[in-house]
């Protein structure tokens, strides 16, 4: 059987000069950008505040590589930024007790006492922070710590 030959293709109607994920589209603004900035500027500053208050990790003492560990996971809005809810732990703590879910309850437990059951009750509320509040409380928090740790 003969075989038949590819059908040609029509001739575009004009160059394209631009690659069509080049070109410029007009969207309308996210509404959630903001937002999402606001929370990763809140994030920075609670971490930097959460880092340079405890100065170093507050289950083995290490003072290099101090990361903001979250006792109750960041997920939950209402505690999220909440300065109870939060330690310096260096990378190599913080990474033995994330992979040791009933391990670290069982530390948090025993470390707050009876505020390990109120940050847990407030985590699991359906609170959320007024970003308009946030940012200026968070930012006059750390620079409080800055100045009371450079003096």
């Amino acid at each position: 059987m003969p075989e038949l030959p590819k059908p040609l293709k029509a001739p575009r109607s004009r160059p394209r000069l631009i690659p069509r994920r080049a070109r410029i589209r007009h969207r309308q603004p996210n509404p959630l950008g903001d937002y999402r900035c606001q929370v990763k500027e809140a994030d920075r500053l609670f971490s930097k505040y959460v880092r340079l208050r405890d100065g170093r990790c507050r289950l083995c003492g290490e003072t290099q590589g101090l990361q903001c560990a979250h006792l109750f996971s960041r997920r939950y809005r209402a505690t999220r930024w909440d300065v109870r809810n939060a330690w310096a732990l260096d990378a190599r703590c913080h990474m033995k007790w994330t992979h040791d879910p009933l391990g670290w309850d069982d530390l948090l437990r025993q470390s707050l006492g009876g505020e390990y059951e109120v940050l847990k009750t407030m985590a699991q509320g359906r609170g959320q922070a007024d970003m308009a509040l946030l940012l200026p409380y968070l930012r006059g928090l750390l620079a409080s710590v800055e100045l009371s740790s450079s003096t």
